[in-house]
């Protein structure tokens, strides 16, 4: 899974794909960082869970407040885009997030 997760932070990277599909890759990477860490326990959530996210916080070093963008963006993850600037902003939290989890620059 964090292999995968590298995959799919480096494509949301690629400009040539938009900026939701890039916002959905960079919360990919987040969440597959996250069910790393859950290890079996993962296989107990449906997904994708912001509880999921919530329990594996504590195995990250994340709190609450340092994975909440991601809690939101899995609570949204099937609704239509919002504007440019939203996409960006869900984007920006996404990548920096999947970086610190991955320790990537």
């Amino acid at each position: 899974r964090r292999r995968l997760a590298g995959v799919f932070l480096r494509d949301a990277q690629r400009p040539e794909n938009s900026l939701r599909t890039r916002a959905d890759l960079a919360f990919d990477a987040v969440y597959l960082c996250a069910l790393t860490s859950l290890e079996l326990a993962a296989d107990e959530y449906e997904h994708p869970s912001s509880n999921a996210l919530r329990n594996a916080a504590r195995f990250l070093g994340l709190t609450t407040e340092q994975i909440q963008p991601a809690m939101t963006y899995a609570g949204r993850r099937y609704e239509p885009a919002g504007t440019d600037a939203q996409c960006q902003v869900a984007y920006d939290e996404m990548v920096a997030l999947a970086k610190r989890l991955l320790n990537t620059k």
